[in-house]
């Protein structure tokens, strides 16, 4: 599989999750609605670039000889997650870096794992200082 076409099969199924439940018709619409999670996604995943190449080519590299492609891994793991670090894995071994794939599948794990306990801790947070609507109603099950 080339490099190019597994790319946009990632960026392909990233669309479809931005959209899944909206039915829009006009791309005015789409814009408005979509604009704020795309303008929001690429920030972050561009920052994550500049922090992860900032550290790995300012102290890894000189330091530690790190290949430079390891900058890469922050915004693999935590935006593209298990997938797309199994997906560039022929990319890593291309570049000569064939120890990341295993470095991008365990940074993903380490992103849910961490997604899951801080979104936990901030849940509890706000539900006990009543920020939640949805936790402050009381729930019966009949």
């Amino acid at each position: 599989m080339r490099c190019g076409r597994s790319s946009r099969i990632i960026n392909q199924c990233r669309l479809c999750q931005s959209f899944y439940w909206v039915c829009i018709t006009a791309l005015q619409e789409i814009w408005k609605v979509g604009g704020p999670q795309v303008a929001l996604g690429y920030t972050i995943s561009w920052a994550q670039y500049a922090v992860g190449m900032a550290i790995v080519l300012v102290i890894l590299t000189p330091l530690f000889g790190t290949n430079p492609a390891a900058g890469a891994l922050i915004e693999i793991s935590f935006v593209g997650g298990h997938g797309t670090a199994a997906g560039l894995s022929d990319t890593f071994e291309s570049l000569g870096f064939p120890e990341g794939y295993d470095l991008a599948v365990g940074l993903a794990t380490v992103g849910i794992l961490s997604g899951v306990v801080i979104g936990i801790v901030m849940l509890n947070i706000a539900a006990r200082k009543g920020k939640s609507e949805t936790l402050n109603t009381q729930m019966t099950f009949q």
